[in-house]
């Protein structure tokens, strides 16, 4: 009977040994899909700052290149840079390049201006629509949060 009895001991050990290791293994796989999650929040943040920064240098090499104001616009989470593109200078303004849309990402944006302008010369400036020249410009999706300043000639990471 001592035979029987370690037997079915052993049986039941082996099911109890599974259901804790896939207990465990539960527990370990639900940790890294929520970290996983933050970190896909981080990497859409990150990306969303890059293409702004990206922007706004386009804008300072566009308004040294054509000899124009040119204007980053941001509307919601949509960001473009327009140019005085008529002969006088009249002020009238085109969209050159694509609009980036961080909507797309999931990327929230809360900006301090809806307008940044940079003259001739690649500086900011504040004449017309633009009243200052620089501003706050705040990211987010998530828990993740990522700010940039920007002055008359930089973007300085937050």
């Amino acid at each position: 009977m001592t035979t029987k009895q370690t037997s079915k001991n052993r049986k039941g050990f082996a099911i109890a040994a599974t259901l804790a290791v896939g207990v465990a293994l539960s527990l370990v796989v639900s940790v890294l899909l929520v970290k996983g999650g933050e970190t896909v929040d981080d990497v859409a943040v990150r990306l969303a700052a890059e293409q702004f920064d990206g922007v706004y240098k386009s804008a300072r090499a566009l308004a040294v290149k054509s000899g124009r104001t040119a204007e980053i616009r941001i509307d919601g989470t949509r960001i473009w840079v327009q140019v005085d593109t008529t002969s006088a200078g009249t002020g009238e303004r085109t969209r050159v390049g694509r609009v980036t849309n961080l909507d797309f990402i999931g990327v929230a944006l809360d900006a301090t201006t809806t307008s940044l302008c940079f003259d001739s010369s690649g500086l900011g400036n504040v004449r017309g629509r633009c009243s200052v020249a620089g501003g706050r410009i705040e990211f987010s999706k998530g828990n993740s949060v990522k700010a940039v300043a920007t002055t008359a000639t930089t973007v300085i990471p937050g």
